[in-house]
């Protein structure tokens, strides 16, 4: 069938750029969706705590992002499937306790999703045949999955990481609707934006609510302007700029981006640019996403990605490394001691006693929603509600249920409950 898919430029601000494209038809047939899901009536209920939220219909829920410590909101529930946002481990590791019993949901998920969790270590036999045997989709096709009883299922592309999803709910007997938006930003990873229809609503938004503490700029010009600058400012003064990330799903390749946007920007290509200790699903999207842009996306063909044995080159590059969390401050030691080098510490305050040296800096550059987001996606949606997951502190919702004008509630620490 024929679809668009959409590779903005990296710093498009306003508008899309898109270009036609073949998009092949879904690996799973959901014309059976009968068979798992049953006889979805309207919603009864939604459950929202921490990352986790649950869909009640009649009968039967859905879950979406179980994390370990609020998998106990499944229980006694009749779990049919279970929609997977990204594969961070807070929004994934629930799913042992979830399959330890005699449940056995289908899972839905983006399939960098699925290519990440299977490199995961499971010990649950289930899991690892749940995440095989996934539904699967590409999250730009926005093509909707048909439940039956008339709940419609659609995923957009939602930032914060590669394989972000946001999910939008709706059920044509009742007409309710919900937009599932955990830890979603408009902005997505690398400086593209969410193409979400116009004619898109949902009664309920619930969405992450790290932006009440962050400093995000929802254009990915601002957000990376630190970087930029480091980066300007060093480039011809050491033989190497190392940019130490802590690992995360996110920002590895959003400070990649990044680099090779400030290539572009500078017009310079003084210094190979080298990513590496990545997973191999990081690397076969990065990839792909470099391939089917056609050049919209600064790569200049050329993608150098290390293992983290591999060795690296003596002079003239930019290493952005992934460095695991309890090695962080050793490592980082290591590298500014050699004086020839610039040490960028990425998105990580543990590394202490370093900030006195000429060669070391730490700065922060957020995947999360920014404020701005959140209240243009809101306002997109026609939201009367917004639900705050997450990172939701609720010492902050009164100021800003008092600036977006709609109710707003926290569930972070206390479960929300929303009838129908």
């Amino acid at each position: 069938m024929k679809n668009q898919k959409l590779y903005p430029p990296q710093y498009s601000i306003t508008g899309l750029s898109c270009r036609d494209g073949e998009i092949g038809e879904s690996k799973s047939d959901f014309s059976g969706s009968a068979d798992l899901c049953g006889k979805m009536g309207r919603f009864e209920s939604v459950d929202v705590l921490k990352n986790t939220t649950v869909v009640n219909l009649k009968n039967e829920s859905i879950i979406i992002d179980p994390g370990a410590e609020t998998a106990f909101m499944a229980i006694g529930k009749n779990i049919r499937c279970v929609l997977l946002t990204h594969a961070h481990f807070d929004h994934v590791n629930g799913l042992s306790e979830l399959f330890g019993g005699e449940c056995s949901p289908e899972i839905i998920c983006s399939s960098f999703t699925q290519k990440f969790l299977h490199e995961s270590q499971w010990d649950e036999i289930k899991i690892i045949r749940a995440i095989e045997d996934a539904y699967t989709f590409d999250n730009i096709t926005n093509i909707p999955i048909e439940f039956a009883n008339g709940l419609i299922l659609n995923a957009y592309s939602g930032g914060h990481c590669f394989g972000n999803t946001a999910y939008h709910l709706s059920d044509g007997e009742s007409g309710s609707s919900l937009f599932i938006g955990h830890e979603v930003t408009p902005r997505n990873v690398g400086g593209n934006f969410m193409n979400l229809p116009e004619s898109i609503s949902a009664e309920v938004l619930v969405v992450d609510g790290h932006f009440l503490k962050s400093e995000t700029n929802s254009e990915p010009v601002k957000n990376h302007s630190q970087l930029h600058g480091l980066l300007t400012e060093n480039c011809d003064r050491y033989k190497n700029i190392r940019l130490i990330t802590n690992g995360s799903l996110g920002i590895h390749q959003d400070v990649y981006m990044a680099v090779k946007a400030w290539q572009l920007e500078a017009k310079t290509s003084c210094k190979k640019v080298i990513i590496k200790g990545i997973r191999s699903s990081v690397r076969d999207e990065i990839f792909t996403i470099a391939h089917d842009s056609l050049g919209q996306f600064p790569w200049n063909d050329e993608i150098n990605i290390l293992e983290s044995r591999d060795s690296e080159p003596i002079s003239g590059g930019i290493i952005i490394e992934s460095v695991s969390e309890h090695s962080m401050k050793h490592y980082c030691n290591n590298c500014v001691a050699n004086k020839n080098e610039m040490v960028i510490c990425i998105n990580h305050n543990l590394v202490t006693g370093l900030h006195g040296e000429e060669n070391f800096h730490s700065i922060d550059i957020s995947t999360h929603a920014s404020e701005e987001e959140i209240i243009s996606l809101a306002i997109n949606l026609n939201a009367k509600q917004i639900v705050l997951n997450c990172n939701g502190d609720s010492t902050s919702v009164p100021q800003f249920e008092k600036k977006v004008g709609i109710k707003c509630e926290s569930a972070l620490k206390v479960p929300v409950k929303l009838e129908f």
